[in-house]
């Protein structure tokens, strides 16, 4: 299950930055280049899983090793759709000519578009999976059934992410004030994000039941048992129900759901069949850990930290692109430029996103796992009931006690630990030690991680960042091309504009020595002499003299006004009221400003 969370997170991430900025139409080379993708990834499925078909068939052996990993092998191949599904995205124009304009009218309809090729890949590799699992393990219902049964687990991964795009769709509709305030401030993106996630864990299970076909554990001694079990280890759920996952064949538990009100344990019929009732009170045991060590809750912050981890990975890769956009503007200018650069957005993001999930989520998910077998050594006062359901499940998956697992775990590893746990109860609680030490650490990182995403969203920093990389930009630009005289205005511009007026003295008068007449260097350097506080910058006559060469190449209102200072600055009243006047029949955009300049001009005196 939280490979499937990983492998749609990624597939979503995807489809969002895939570039939407070119204006494609439709054509049979671009409907073959579409279909192209699909149908060699259907080819190369086709016979990779005929030629296993084959091996299975004529080698007992490799039947053994195959019918261990059949589901692993399912699952890794879920991740390598992502290969055709990327070049759909990145080398086609299936986003402009699909994904846009669906997405112009609603955010749903876009969302569902741009994940929809994923979705159809999934399907054909299951339909295409389905003659080995029969090989391996008995033919049991159709093809159309084993492909509809995958679905049913998979897709209610995809419904919270569509609820919140129509979430969004209902705002712009009902409040257009207030989805502009949220699609234009990033620190209402990064708050709502974390509230959504903590609905979900809330109301998903209530889908899910749903959306799974699961139906109610009957009365009886099962249910009885149950009932008892969960009274004496005070946990609270919803209901007991039978979990048909993949048409009930796969041999597994869980319990879904934050709030009591809302959690449902899960069993599958297969494992119901096959454990002792001791056997199934240890693993209800197991499940009762998960709840009363919080994991759910720190599952669900998990999500919350990779929030925080992406909008500081968007920022900091926003700040290098701006970079590179300063110190080499004509590299972004190139046609294939807005492709490049999602492209590497992405590959930045699913790196991230890899390391995050299947290194740290994985580390501390099997330390969970092996806390949550505590607990049910502790519940039951004997490893037996769980050791001996860990064996069975092992042996009738097809002997699988030593297939490791990213986030479980091996079966070997975990019975190794309760049997070690048994003879010296001195482990349990260092482990309990080790997953508090953990999750503390986890804790003050997500923390530390959301406070500087809400930073670099928020000023000072992110003023204080875009200023940096603006002037480090422009110091590489200025550096690879030193006569170019409008880098050096623009680095003088970013130096007035944060104070640091010596420095922008200097870059102007460099701008202006490879470019004489260049009107916003002379306009600029004129303003900073006559609004200059430092006593041997103020030099009125000098920028008078500045804003005259300046209006004599450009007449544009923000020229006139910096020669109307000049002039009163020099006690030229009516110069001063005759420019500014000239700037607002220019109908400047400020109109205001220049009022005000105006009515300074009329009453007040400029300082000696």
């Amino acid at each position: 299950m939280y490979g499937s969370v990983l492998v749609f997170l990624i597939a979503i991430a995807i489809q969002a930055l895939a570039p939407r900025s070119v204006e494609p139409s439709w054509s049979a080379v671009e409907v073959a280049h579409q279909v192209l993708y699909p149908l060699a990834a259907w080819a190369a499925l086709r016979i990779r899983f005929r030629g296993l078909m084959a091996r299975a068939l004529h080698n007992e052996t490799a039947a053994r090793e195959l019918r261990a990993g059949f589901s692993g092998t399912v699952q890794a191949y879920q991740g390598v759709m992502l290969v055709p599904f990327a070049l759909l995205q990145y080398a086609t124009h299936y986003p402009g000519l699909v994904s846009r304009p669906l997405g112009a009218h609603s955010a749903v309809l876009g969302s569902a578009a741009g994940v929809l090729p994923f979705i159809l890949l999934l399907c054909v590799l299951w339909w295409e999976s389905y003659p080995l699992q029969g090989v391996l393990f008995g033919r049991s219902g159709t093809r159309a059934g084993f492909v509809r049964s995958h679905g049913r687990m998979e897709f209610p991964v995809l419904v919270p992410w569509l609820a919140l795009m129509g979430l969004l769709d209902v705002l712009a509709e009902l409040w257009p004030a207030g989805y502009a305030a949220l699609e234009g401030n990033p620190l209402l993106q990064l708050l709502y994000a974390p509230v959504f996630l903590v609905l979900v864990g809330i109301f998903l299970p209530v889908l899910v039941k749903v959306m799974w076909g699961c139906e109610p554990v009957p009365p009886g001694p099962l249910r009885d048992r149950l009932e008892g079990l969960c009274a004496r280890l005070g946990l609270q759920v919803r209901e007991f129900l039978y979990w048909p996952l993949l048409e009930g064949r796969v041999m597994t538990a869980g319990i879904v759901g934050l709030l009591p009100h809302f959690r449902y344990l899960l069993l599958t019929p297969a494992l119901v069949e096959l454990l002792s009732p001791e056997e199934i009170e240890g693993v209800v045991a197991h499940e009762t850990g998960h709840v009363r060590h919080r994991h759910l809750w720190f599952y669900l912050l998990f999500f919350v930290g990779y929030v925080c981890l992406a909008a500081i990975f968007f920022r900091i890769s926003e700040a290098a692109f701006a970079w590179w956009g300063t110190a080499s503007p004509e590299v972004l200018r190139q046609p294939q430029a807005s492709l490049y650069t999602s492209a590497a957005m992405t590959v930045g993001l699913l790196a991230l996103l890899f390391a995050y999930f299947r290194l740290l989520f994985g580390a501390v998910s099997r330390a969970f796992e092996r806390q949550a077998d505590a607990y049910a050594l502790e519940a039951t006062g004997r490893p037996g009931p769980l050791v001996s359901a860990l064996e069975r499940v092992s042996f009738h998956s097809g002997d699988i006690r030593d297939l490791p697992s990213w986030h479980h775990g091996s079966i070997a590893e975990r019975v190794d630990f309760l049997l070690s746990a048994a003879r010296n109860p001195r482990l349990l609680e260092a482990h309990h030690r080790r997953v508090r030490r953990l999750t503390a650490l986890f804790v003050l990182g997500t923390l530390g991680a959301a406070g500087l995403a809400v930073a670099l969203h928020t000023d000072p920093l992110d003023r204080g960042l875009q200023r940096f990389v603006a002037e480090r930009g422009l110091l590489h630009r200025v550096s690879q091309a030193p006569e170019d005289a409008s880098s050096w205005f623009l680095l003088g511009s970013l130096y007035q504009e944060v104070g640091k007026e010596s420095q922008a003295e200097s870059a102007y008068l460099e701008a202006l020595r490879l470019s004489p007449r260049h009107p916003q260097a002379l306009n600029n350097l004129a303003w900073l002499y006559v609004t200059s506080r430092e006593p041997g910058r103020y030099r009125p006559e000098r920028a008078l003299a500045l804003a005259e060469l300046a209006a004599a190449t450009s007449r544009s209102p923000y020229i006139l006004d910096t020669l109307a200072e000049a002039r009163w600055r020099t006690y030229d009243r009516q110069g001063a009221l005759e420019a500014i006047d000239e700037a607002l029949a220019r109908n400047p955009e400020n109109r205001g400003y220049y009022l005000g300049q105006r009515q300074k001009f009329l009453t007040e005196s400029p300082r000696p």
